[in-house]
């Protein structure tokens, strides 16, 4: 990874992978009252989408038993896991509130990120086992030992499907716009998979329609099966691997950066920026700055300056947790790499130690 130069001497490391650019806060950041309003939100949109996730699973159950459609049963199988992973959610999102400093000193906010990438999981073992019974499908078709009969699309069948549709379809639009507002990421994945539910939905109705209007068209019932598990496991894949980034501490985005940097140049006449470093701390970032101070500056002052520009970080939304480190000189090394060390710099340390 390079080291790109925004400002001469300053040294500066390169972020990639915003949390979502449009929905950075501006300047000021949240107040305290729009922060707990925002987590009502987004708890009251994770308790919705459960309760009609429990009841639309119940629904394609019985749709699933009459009709006897794959698809149908890869729609059921989503919804079922719909229902396991947002209990995960909901359990990540409030533990990850709960301040436990004894145990927990820096917060419990990674297991968000961390319940979000098992729910994926268990998407993707789920839809295998799909496309597994709908190979089996498909090699009974092929060997002629299949036929349209079996399908039952009854006109309560067809209800069944179309109350899911329309109600995930409203949870869609609902739990996009808590997401727009708050920014909370559980939201998001919830979102998500209610927009993946939508399209399963019409793909299964439409595929098993096709299958039971003609003994020719038996075929498209385990195909489709196959394509909509597919596409919900690559949507989840492409969820895991955003969550893991989070995980293992992928670096904030060049925009948020900038946004620190501007903060930071603007904190104190005497004082210049060394190293700016932000990287993924769970969903939010934590932030390392190194500042050069003047040597003449007192221990009490150079504190001030250095624990004030610390608060300013932190509230940003998107800061976990904001370090400051005061030199009275710039570095062209990493203090953190013994192998980058100059040969005078390992003299003095060892004098002192």
């Amino acid at each position: 990874m390079t080291t790109p130069l925004l400002h001469g001497h300053h040294r500066v490391t390169e972020v990639v992978s915003p949390m979502m650019a449009a929905l950075r806060p501006p300047y000021p950041p949240r107040s305290p009252s729009k922060y707990l309003l925002d987590e009502k939100k987004s708890e009251l949109a994770l308790r919705v989408s459960v309760v009609f996730n429990i009841a639309i699973s119940i629904v394609k159950l019985f749709a699933t038993i009459v009709s006897g459609s794959l698809a149908v049963t890869a729609t059921l199988v989503d919804s079922i896991l719909d229902v396991l992973s947002q209990f995960i959610l909901f359990y990540t999102d409030s533990a990850a509130k709960t301040h436990d400093g004894r145990n927990y000193p820096v917060g419990r906010t990674r297991l968000a990120p961390l319940g979000i990438f098992v729910c994926a999981v268990l998407m993707g073992m789920a839809s295998m086992e799909v496309v597994r019974e709908s190979v089996v499908k498909l090699t009974n078709v092929w060997g002629d030992q299949l036929d349209a009969d079996e399908l039952n699309l009854s006109p309560i069948v067809l209800w069944s499907m179309g109350f899911s549709f329309v109600s995930k379809f409203i949870l869609y639009v609902y739990c996009t716009r808590v997401f727009r507002v708050t920014g909370n990421d559980s939201v998001k994945a919830v979102a998500l998979d209610h927009l993946n539910d939508v399209l399963s939905i019409a793909g299964a109705t439409a595929a098993a329609l096709a299958s039971a209007y003609s003994a020719s068209l038996i075929w498209v019932d385990p195909i489709s099966a196959i394509g909509i598990s597919i596409y919900i496991m690559s949507e989840w894949w492409d969820t895991a691997k955003e969550q893991a980034n989070m995980l293992v501490g992928k670096a904030a985005s060049e925009e948020f950066l900038k946004d620190v940097r501007h903060l930071a140049d603007h904190h104190h006449p005497e004082m210049q920026i060394d190293l700016i470093r932000a990287y993924h701390f769970g969903p939010k970032y934590l932030v390392e700055l190194e500042v050069v101070l003047p040597p003449h500056m007192t221990l009490e002052t150079t504190h001030d300056i250095g624990m004030t520009l610390q608060h300013k970080v932190e509230a940003f939304e998107e800061v976990e947790r904001a370090f400051v480190h005061i030199d009275y000189t710039e570095r062209d090394y990493d203090e953190h790499r013994p192998e980058s060390w100059p040969d005078h710099y390992v003299e003095k340390i060892s004098r002192v130690a």
